[in-house]
């Protein structure tokens, strides 16, 4: 096998992250909101549907950061955007009966949806439950950034159902926390997972990102130490996407900040085994879950699923996403919310763009999720691509599959993207790097 220098060089490139297939890049724009209705509400029949609410709102701008957000004080803003999302839900009632529908997953996402103070939570989840059904059991998660959350908010959380939370934390070190301006003490992160726990949340996650300005070894050592001292049930170790022709915040760094493909690669190897050595075991692409947490159980039974909420343990046949650049999805299509704010105020039925798969693009969907949930897919015949990396022990084919192998699991974007049947390798300007 080629040395781990010669792999990077070899496979370092512009590759999608697969969080949906086709990747919006290479959405074609072409259904209207009324052949959308079309999609969602034949996908809608009599079933459970996966909920996503987008909250823009940040308290101040994180860097690294290139989502759709908007910072502010004024909680006006808030209000103003919560009517929106109702006149949104309305909408849609015209056409769906959700008296026949109930929400078995449901997150919120942003911004920084702890943006919202108690008294937010409360209106916008009284208005959410006068038109939706939430199944007793149903998964309700939130996305919490550690530094604007307050232990109010976990009990309000809790009051109106929700049992998981992700903290948003990316790096322990100062150094770091500063260039990418998100700073937060490691014992206020401890304090908040602690009241969480009390609060019954059975899954508490942790996001980092590896990859980053000014991080290093020492780093990954400190983001180790301090998981063995917290132990959160899961993990997210995503790597940085540096976009700066997307996020011109990235541009308050310069490519000398940020570490070379080997050492990004060196970091996420450390991470991996030092959270494996702690118990946790790999799931998909960068999850690490203990064994007893639903998302490790789902991926050895072969259930786990991957889409815009990242990988999720229950599948269901349609995501409604609500609110401003929200991502809606069907088997067959896709439709993004309008990213103006002030044009998604006026009208909440405006599209940014849209989707409709062929059925060419339903078969490598299919695979390509395989391979990002499952670390395996089925495949008869070898692309000389895939001919190279099982050479250079990526993965192995045998049965009519082929699976990713422990260093293959690194290089797992280089595995999918050859069966993308609309890949776009090597242009930079649409996708970061995947090593």
């Amino acid at each position: 096998m080629d040395n781990i220098h010669t792999l990077i060089s070899k496979y370092s490139g512009n590759i999608p992250r697969y969080t949906s297939y086709p990747t919006v890049p290479d959405w074609k724009n072409n259904i209207n909101y009324t052949e959308w209705l079309q999609q969602i509400t034949s996908s809608l029949i009599n079933e459970s549907i996966s909920l996503y609410l987008h909250i823009p709102f940040c308290n101040k701008l994180c860097t690294f950061c290139a989502c759709n957000k908007l910072v502010t004080k004024n909680y006006e803003n808030v209000h103003r955007y919560i009517s929106a999302i109702e006149q949104e839900i309305l909408e849609y009632k015209k056409h769906i009966n959700f008296e026949k529908i109930t929400v078995r997953q449901f997150h919120i996402g942003g911004g920084t949806p702890t943006f919202l103070r108690s008294q937010e939570m409360e209106l916008l989840f009284k208005m959410l439950e006068k038109y939706f059904k939430f199944e007793e059991n149903a998964e309700k998660s939130i996305e919490a950034h550690p530094e604007f959350t307050t232990k109010e908010q976990i009990s309000t959380l809790k009051k109106w159902g929700f049992n998981r939370i992700s903290f948003g934390i990316q790096d322990f070190n100062p150094q770091v926390q500063e260039i990418i301006n998100r700073k937060q003490s490691y014992k206020n992160i401890l304090d908040l997972t602690q009241f969480a726990r009390e609060n019954e949340f059975f899954s508490i996650n942790y996001d980092f990102i590896y990859g980053l300005p000014l991080q290093n070894s020492q780093c990954i050592e400190q983001i180790v130490n301090g998981v063995r001292e917290a132990k959160p049930d899961r993990i997210a170790f995503y790597g940085y996407a540096h976009v700066p022709w997307k996020s011109s915040l990235q541009r308050k760094y310069s490519e000398s900040d940020l570490p070379t493909p080997q050492e990004r690669l060196n970091l996420f190897m450390q991470g991996k085994q030092g959270f494996e050595a702690l118990g946790y075991n790999s799931i998909g692409m960068d999850h690490f879950a203990l064994p007893t947490d639903d998302l490790c159980l789902s991926y050895k039974n072969g259930t786990l699923h991957r889409n815009f909420m990242g990988y999720t343990i229950k599948h269901t046949n349609a995501l409604l996403g609500l609110g401003f650049s929200s991502i809606s999805e069907t088997p067959n299509a896709y439709k993004q919310n309008t990213k103006n704010l002030a044009k998604f105020y006026k009208d909440q039925t405006l599209i940014e763009t849209s989707h409709l798969l062929s059925q060419a693009e339903i078969h490598a969907k299919k695979h390509i999720m395989q391979i990002m949930t499952q670390f395996f897919t089925h495949c008869n015949v070898l692309t000389p691509q895939l001919q190279e990396m099982q050479k250079d022990g990526l993965l192995e084919h045998k049965n009519g599959k082929i699976h990713a192998t422990e260093l293959g699991k690194a290089f797992l974007r280089n595995i999918a993207v050859e069966f993308d049947i609309n890949r776009k390798n090597g242009e930079s300007g649409k996708f970061s790097q995947s090593l």
